[in-house]
């Protein structure tokens, strides 16, 4: 009977093979690294937002709606003494949603909060036309044009108790056959959105877009 002869540098390198993978099995060899809690944190601060970045957001000054992540090291926070003048139009996509403008108020009041700065620190008003006029008109105004309930009225509220200014434009109102006795208590009927819009601006006031 012939044996099979294995030539012997094939039988170092089998050996040398087996003794590695025996010693990658060694319990403990797949321990991770001491650092490795760290280098987890490192690879989601790459991924996400830079190490020690809040992520919590808050609405210190209203609460529910506009909610913002504190970023006390960033740059062009809010100032106290800002005056702005909201010029709201559009409406949600949603129709059971508040209107996106009034919601951009309350992030702009949520930041000032989160810098530490008071509702009071700011002057805003909120300019109501065009798709958002129906916002002005009270509950049961809303219910009787829209068939719905008043979705915007609860952030009107909180607003207008951070000291929040609204108008509606008149001539808005009377294009879509709204009687301005019905307008909410918080807003106020002014001649046109335009002449409000340009007359805060002359007095000061930073003109933001809500369309």
């Amino acid at each position: 009977m012939r044996h099979a002869l294995f030539p012997f540098g094939l039988v170092v390198i089998a050996c040398a093979l087996v003794s590695a993978q025996e010693k990658r099995a060694e319990p403990g060899t797949h321990d991770p690294p001491k650092n490795a809690k760290a280098a987890g944190a490192r690879s989601v601060a790459a991924d996400g937002a830079p190490p020690g970045t809040p992520t919590k957001a808050v609405a210190p000054i209203v609460p529910g709606y506009g909610a913002v992540v504190p970023l006390p090291d960033a740059v062009e926070g809010p100032v106290k003494g800002s005056k702005v003048v909201f010029d709201v139009t559009g409406a949600a996509k949603d129709a059971t949603a508040p209107l996106p403008g009034l919601v951009r108020a309350a992030t702009l009041l949520n930041l000032a909060g989160a810098s530490g700065l008071k509702a009071s620190d700011l002057e805003i008003v909120i300019v109501l036309h065009g798709d958002a006029t129906s916002a002005a008109l009270d509950d049961a105004a809303y219910k009787d044009v829209t068939g719905a309930g008043h979705p915007h009225a609860d952030l009107m509220k909180k607003l207008k108790g951070a000291g929040v200014k609204f108008l509606v434009c008149g001539q808005a109102m009377a294009r879509k056959g709204y009687d301005p006795k019905r307008v909410r208590a918080e807003v106020t009927v002014a001649a046109s959105a335009v002449t409000a819009v340009v007359n805060h601006q002359a007095r000061g006031f930073a003109y933001v877009p809500a369309h």
